[in-house]
């Protein structure tokens, strides 16, 4: 009758065997859980919709759109727009709200020093001259001054322009090099 019993279980070995199998192995497995119950294990994951290359990021701060182009790394396409006028004939323009040009994804570093600001900058007058530049003159434009703060790098050019045509263009980042803002201030 063993041998009977044995045949319908598949198995070899007498139940005594297999039950002390099981045994060890339920001893093996609460021993491994109390070993790793007992250490230290951290496990983590974050997710989030962001790009780092338009925008300050929790999970992922590296941009990896370093291979575009020098044309879409300068672009100005979107931005919100505010124009009025001011006193002398001159216009105030206000490029904000500007997405996705920073000088890390132009490829420089993630701090960028003052070269790296000022090629930015040039490539962003260069690229953009519809928006930037007045169209009856030369898209020449002359380094004013360039200002590093705590909280913003303030970059500020002229074109070079007949008296009385006047274009002031004026570049805001933040300390890691995306464009905050661009401000204008431009003879009618």
């Amino acid at each position: 009758m063993m041998k009977a019993m044995r045949s319908i279980r598949g198995h070899g070995r007498p139940a005594v065997g297999r039950v002390g199998q099981q045994l060890a192995t339920a001893l093996a497995a609460l021993c491994a859980m109390g070993w790793l119950g007992g250490g230290s294990c951290h496990v983590s994951y974050c997710s989030e919709d962001c790009d780092p290359c338009f925008e300050h990021c929790a999970c992922n701060t590296i941009c990896s759109h370093s291979h575009a182009t020098f044309q879409a790394t300068h672009a100005l396409t979107d931005y919100f727009l505010v124009e009025h006028p001011v006193s002398n004939g001159m216009v105030q323009r206000t490029f904000t709200e500007i997405a996705g040009l920073s000088i890390e994804r132009a490829g420089g570093p993630a701090w960028p020093g003052d070269e790296h600001v000022l090629a930015f900058t040039r490539g962003l007058l260069a690229v953009n001259p519809s928006h930037l530049a007045r169209r009856d003159a030369p898209v020449e434009f002359v380094l004013d001054s360039l200002f590093r703060y705590e909280t913003a790098i303030v970059a500020q050019f002229h074109q070079d322009v007949p008296p009385g045509r006047e274009n002031l263009v004026t570049f805001l980042l933040d300390p890691r090099g995306n464009l905050i803002e661009i401000d204008q201030a431009l003879a009618r």
